[in-house]
């Protein structure tokens, strides 16, 4: 068998699906399945993800689910704006972009973030199924 390859700079893009849930005008709810995509997370992000976390705990700041979630998502192909764009775009680093995507997951219903955030925890650690 040959020798696997490790690219130490490259991120692990996974796919899973959300139930997302829109209400029109008049109050119906509209529930549809969104494609999540997201980043397969390393035991160095994790560490790295507690400390700060905990240094904004010690600093008595809040926690939002959509801090972490900025960083894990890769895309949310299936929500665009207006003009046909998706609204979440992936930044890299990029401060500019970070923000925009934070302000979009920012305008989200609670709902909605838990929904995704349940379905990347869910597709991450999947449960063994039930024995006979």
């Amino acid at each position: 068998m040959p020798p696997i390859t490790i690219h130490e700079d490259r991120k692990t893009v996974r796919r899973t699906t959300a139930t997302y849930e829109q209400i029109d005008d008049d109050g119906n709810v509209t529930q549809s399945e969104i494609r999540v995509e997201y980043y397969s997370y390393t035991t160095a992000r994790l560490r790295a993800i507690v400390a700060e976390r905990q240094q904004r705990l010690n600093d008595g700041e809040a926690l939002w689910h959509v801090d972490a979630l900025v960083d894990q998502l890769h895309g949310l192909p299936d929500l665009v704006g207006t003009k046909g764009k998706p609204l979440f775009i992936p930044h890299n680093g990029d401060e500019k972009k970070r923000t925009a995507s934070l302000t979009f997951l920012d305008s989200l219903d609670v709902q909605n973030i838990e929904a995704i955030k349940k379905a990347i925890d869910e597709d991450a650690n999947p449960k063994a199924p039930p024995e006979k």
